[in-house]
């Protein structure tokens, strides 16, 4: 293969994974490396299983299980330039820029997860640096001992994993153009990223071997499935705190004490006072003309993404929903709701007419069904399966989906086609005047931003220009911009500056601003006065929620004086509440709420021990809680999922074998860092 490097280039360590999340080239390359890494590994353990009687292969099982021998652990099967090196392990290096990559795209996945929402203090707290060099000396320790034990990866496995990469594939074959597209768009050569896919590769076998190990027995896959399914019910009687708060006695003496002794729970964030000025991206767009030339580069540019349409059909579908965790019984009722609709259609029924009537979509009920058009990858498998297997005017038979049963039409097909150039030129005309405007109002902030440094007021550029300054309240950090939206890029750089400093030209949601720091308000403590009301109410609900303590602690003694909840309820003039049946894995106990300690005593109990041994004041209310009911899966239901279980059961023991692996591997390896070079590693 001509792209594979030839020769061993400069090293980089990524991509690599850090607590189980990749961290590795941008989103251009993001889960490229270890993209379709299952079914790898399935060939791999296929491959060795083959092998099983070879030496070699004996060979490396020795080894890998001497690690664990050799190191007083459970065998596997229990369950660059030295102006540039930042560590070392076992004398190979990491080198600044492999750690700058990886810590970069540790903070892009936390920005994502976090939603735009994190906070310089945040990013501080996780200390993305150090995860990504401890990311980076896993995966290199684990490097170095696939070479050691002869796990190597040789030309045609490396180059059959990047031509079967679909990241580098066009019309479902390989592309060179794709291929060097995406790794120029990750800052890779072809080099880099050959090295680094074939250690990934290396790793995985490493992976695979160790895994194969792990066995799962059918009394463990039973007793998974019965900790998962089991479901508990109980009986309780609430205390709301809230019907008592009338009750409680306040003085101001009261509430001066509690206000001091409570002061961080009113105090104020910081806020900011700013000035923004926002360039529109449509003030600019007059005047320009677009070229022939210009339209041309676009089109090609974007011919094999933007201008090619996807397969893509219009479908309708019937839907009766299926809760996630719902047992036989209701699955059984809602297929039998599905055939009978199903029945209805097969008799001549109008599809849309039907969906309207029984469909619990709501988001296509009242469109009788209706979709519109898809391609691959917006539904969920089995509904998108089915749907791209039909012709148009063709019905489906019922489908299982994660959501519930479907019955699903096709009305029309559309097949992938690459759009003329005439087709979409009014749309290219738009783009390349937009990205003209949006640069032209990018150069007038960045003129203006020269003229205000220069002594030139913000009202004054903003005159010149025919804009206005916004003064928005005083805000905080998580506060979204009145007409712009939220955007963490502007935030953050308004709480770098001094007062009286701008930002550099900022794009916002696709209008470029400057904005001034006119004052940073502390955080602060108002004084007792501006919070009374809040005080009193705090107070009240506090005291008020002692007092539901003890009552319930009362009714919990008569109960288990009388042995049981009910009788001692009806005694105390209270009405028992059963909650629902819910599993551990639950987060939240049905008109209860959410309680840890609620639910880990649920199923604690028993019929012998039914009464929960202390009360438990949640948000304020009290409760006093019994078991009302056991339900566990039956043989039937244990059947049905023992292969799914089992397979999700032995890959939760690989990953646990491979993380002690790789524990006792670093426990021996020669790991050395520069701390004084991380920390000055410049910020990325």
């Amino acid at each position: 293969m001509p792209y594979v490097a030839a020769t061993a280039a400069k090293r980089i360590c990524h991509p690599a994974r850090v607590g189980g999340a990749q961290i590795g080239p941008p989103d251009a390359l993001r889960g490229v490396a270890f993209r379709g890494a299952a079914t790898y590994r399935a060939g791999m353990l296929h491959f060795l299983r083959r092998h099983s009687q070879s030496k070699v292969i004996q060979v490396i099982f020795f080894l890998i299980i001497a690690v664990f021998v050799l190191w007083g652990v459970e065998a596997v099967v229990s369950g660059g330039s030295p102006l540039t090196t930042v560590a070392t392990v076992d004398g190979r290096p990491i080198e600044q820029i492999a750690i700058q990559r990886a810590e970069l795209n540790l903070t892009q996945a936390y920005r994502e997860a976090y939603r735009g929402n994190m906070t310089p203090e945040m990013r501080q707290a996780l200390n993305l640096r150090q995860r990504a060099l401890d990311g980076l000396i896993d995966r290199m320790v684990l490097v170095n001992q696939a070479e050691q034990l002869g796990l190597g990866i040789d030309d045609q496995e490396l180059r059959d994993s990047i031509v079967d990469s679909p990241s580098f594939q066009l019309g479902g074959r390989f592309s060179k153009e794709q291929y060097l597209r995406v790794l120029r768009s990750a800052s890779l050569t072809p080099g880099d990223y050959e090295i680094s896919r074939r250690e990934d590769l290396a790793v995985e076998r490493l992976q695979a071997v160790v895994g194969d190990n792990v066995s799962v027995s059918d009394d463990d896959v039973r007793d998974d499935i019965l900790a998962r399914d089991e479901k508990r019910s109980v009986t309780f009687v609430k205390f709301p705190a809230a019907e008592l708060t009338a009750g409680v006695q306040v003085t101001d003496a009261d509430l001066e004490k509690s206000y001091e002794a409570n002061k961080d729970r009113y105090r104020e964030p910081e806020k900011a006072k700013v000035e923004l000025l926002a360039y529109p991206v449509d003030k600019f767009q007059g005047g320009i003309e677009v070229t022939e030339e210009q339209i041309t580069e676009n089109y090609e540019a974007n011919l094999s993404t933007r201008y090619t349409q996807p397969h893509e059909v219009n479908a309708r579908h019937i839907l009766i929903r299926v809760p996630r965790d719902a047992d036989d019984e209701t699955k059984a009722k809602a297929l039998a709701r599905i055939e009978a609709v199903q029945a209805k259609l097969g008799a001549g029924g109008d599809f849309a007419t039907l969906a309207k009537e029984f469909s619990e979509d709501p988001g296509s009920k009242e469109k009788g069904g209706e979709l519109g058009f898809f391609p691959r990858g917006r539904m969920v498998g089995p509904f998108e399966d089915a749907a791209f297997a039909l012709e148009p005017g063709q019905t489906s038979g019922i489908v299982e989906s994660p959501f519930g049963f479907n019955i699903i039409r096709v009305d029309e097909v559309r097949a992938e086609r690459q759009k003329p150039l005439d087709e979409v030129r009014d749309e290219i005309v738009m783009t390349v005047k937009r990205e003209s405007a949006t640069e032209q109002a990018r150069e007038a902030a960045q003129a203006d931003q020269a003229a205000i440094a220069g002594g030139a007021s913000l009202d004054e550029v903003a005159a010149k220009r025919g804009l206005t300054v916004e003064r928005p309240e005083p805000m905080t950090r998580g506060t979204p911009f009145p007409s712009l939206g939220r955007s963490l890029p502007l935030t953050n750089a308004l709480w770098d500056l001094q007062p009286g400093g701008t930002t550099a030209p900022t794009d916002v949601n696709g209008t470029i601003v400057i904005g001034k720091l006119i004052e940073l308000v502390p955080s602060s403590v108002p004084a007792f006065s501006d919070v009374k009301d809040r005080v009193d109410a705090a107070y009240r609900l506090e005291r008020a929620s002692e007092v539901a303590k003890a009552e319930a602690e009362k009714l919990l003694a008569a109960a288990k004086a009388a042995g049981g909840l009910e009788k001692a309820a009806t005694d105390a003039k209270r009405k028992p509440e059963v909650a629902a049946a819910f599993p551990r894995a639950s987060g939240f106990i049905p008109g209860i709420g959410s309680s840890q300690d609620l639910k880990d005593a649920a199923f604690t109990l028993s019929e012998s021990n039914r009464l929960a041994d202390s009360v438990f004041v949640i948000t304020g209310d009290a409760y006093v809680v019994e078991l009302a009911e056991t339900t566990v899966p039956s043989a039937e239901e244990i059947t049905k999922k023992m292969d799914e279980t089992r397979k999700a059961l032995r890959e939760r023991r690989q990953n646990d074998a491979f993380t002690r692996y790789l524990g006792e591997l670093k426990k021996k390896a020669q790991v050395e860092v520069n701390a004084q070079r991380l920390q000055d590693i410049p910020a990325v």
